[in-house]
């Protein structure tokens, strides 16, 4: 029992270590007044300074055990936030700093309640892994079901802008300026995919990095009916020539 207590006292121990690294990379930063090269896609801004999460993001994009989870919610939001890499990383790092707050917390409580008994040990360190897990889970699924509820709203304006306008690219164009953040990333591509020169092309580059089938769908439809105004401007011209 001796040694189960000792177990779990060096547990304990190694969480509150870790927590004081954390808190000491916080103070350190807010502290620190000599200007560092900043990272090229989470860096100081001479607006806003530098943003708070930068220690967090360096500390998990280089330990070996967070760096692996840093990597896997890096590609999965990539589909949500395309050729914003400074906004995947801070929300990436935000979502990391939740789940081991709250994971530690779980352990710490569990180490405590436990009292030395092996078997509450572990299953409080399995909660704490399926509670982490469920966060990081939870995180990834409401980008993406904001996203889709985005998406919506950005279909209904487009339908409605395209009877007005009677072109697609018109009609995504014009709703760009009120579009939440998300997706006007998207709709930004979709309109340079609708106004490129190799239309079939350029679509078929952006479903590859198309987040649901809802958003390639519409993408692919709206590169369909521009390839269609296209031909069709183009019999008229040639017509009216030959008359």
């Amino acid at each position: 029992m001796a040694i189960f207590q000792n177990m779990g006292n060096m547990m304990y121990l190694v969480i509150v270590l870790f927590l004081v690294l954390l808190f000491c990379l916080l103070l350190l930063y807010r502290r620190q007044k000599a200007s560092e090269r900043a990272d090229r896609t989470l860096h100081r801004s001479k607006k806003a300074g530098r943003n708070y999460l930068y220690h967090f993001y360096v500390l998990f994009t280089t330990l070996p055990g967070i760096r692996k989870y840093f990597a896997r919610i890096r590609n999965r939001l990539e589909f949500v936030y395309p050729s914003d890499a400074m906004t995947i990383n801070y929300r990436v790092t935000k979502m990391l700093l939740t789940a081991l707050t709250a994971s530690a917390v779980i352990v710490i409580i569990s180490i405590k309640a436990a009292a030395g008994d092996v078997f509450f040990i572990l299953a409080g360190l399995t909660i704490t892994y399926l509670m982490f897990i469920t966060i990081i889970e939870n995180g990834m699924e409401s980008a993406e079901i904001k996203l889709m509820a985005q998406l919506q709203d950005f279909i209904d304006q487009v339908r409605e802008q395209y009877n007005r306008l009677g072109r697609v690219d018109d009609a995504v164009s014009y709703t760009l300026d009120s579009l939440p953040y998300e997706i006007a990333l998207h709709a930004t591509k979709i309109h340079e995919v609708l106004t490129s020169t190799h239309i079939d092309k350029a679509v078929n580059e952006y479903i590859d990095i198309a987040p649901n089938k809802y958003i390639m769908t519409f993408a692919a439809i709206s590169a369909t009916t521009m390839n269609m105004a296209t031909k069709s401007l183009k019999m008229e011209n040639l017509f009216s020539l030959k008359t």
